[in-house]
């Protein structure tokens, strides 16, 4: 079922103050989970904003145990129907800026995190991940196009500023895909990008920073 009509049938709609724009499209949702580079039986995945439960499905496909972040205390009920046979998801109803990825990581072991991040969280939701690096082994976000452009210019490129270098000196940061607005319901207005990030084995220390 489509998210609109899962929403219609339950009286809801896609929250403007939450940046919800629910991606859809199943091959893109297919190539997210592959990122992930899940190994089945071995990798938890702690996905922000999990929404309808899309890439929550691509993931369970792949073999992952799923921590499903949502704060939306409409969606989180329909989450957690949908997943309750499924031993491999957690849902927790929660914001995702109050995450401590460190408490997880001592019980599931090293972490992939994932997430269609709302667009106005972009920025606080990935200096919180970098804050805690340590807790996990690959970050793997959506994020806006031109966001994106930032987070991976190479120096001497007119986007390159603050972003790119905060990440880049502690981060392997890759641009993996570009998402067409028909991809979401409801369609934003502008492209979006899937960004992937894994800690450098040497970063470069702070004072350098």
């Amino acid at each position: 079922m489509k998210n609109a009509q899962v929403l219609r049938q339950h009286g809801l709609k896609a929250k403007k103050s939450f940046g919800q724009n629910f991606l859809e499209d199943k091959s893109i949702l297919a190539r997210i989970a592959a990122l992930c580079d899940v190994k089945p039986g071995a990798t938890a995945v702690v996905e922000i904003g999990a929404g309808l439960g899309a890439l929550t499905a691509s993931l369970v496909e792949a073999g992952g145990h799923v921590v499903a972040l949502e704060r939306d205390r409409d969606l989180a009920p329909l989450l957690r129907a949908r997943f309750q046979n499924t031993p491999q998801v957690e849902v927790v109803e929660a914001n995702a800026l109050t995450m401590d990825l460190h408490v997880l990581a001592a019980r599931l072991g090293k972490l992939t995190v994932c997430g269609n991040l709302p667009y106005h969280l972009t920025s606080p939701l990935i200096f919180l991940a970098l804050d805690q690096v340590t807790a996990w082994r690959r970050l793997v976000v959506m994020v806006q196009k031109e966001v994106a452009d930032r987070m991976v210019a190479p120096p001497d490129n007119r986007t390159y500023g603050l972003l790119s270098v905060l990440l880049q000196g502690q981060l392997q940061v890759r641009r993996a895909l570009d998402v067409p607005p028909h991809a979401f319901h409801p369609r934003p207005k502008i492209w979006s990008s899937v960004v992937t990030m894994e800690p450098l084995e040497n970063p470069v220390p702070g004072a350098d920073l």
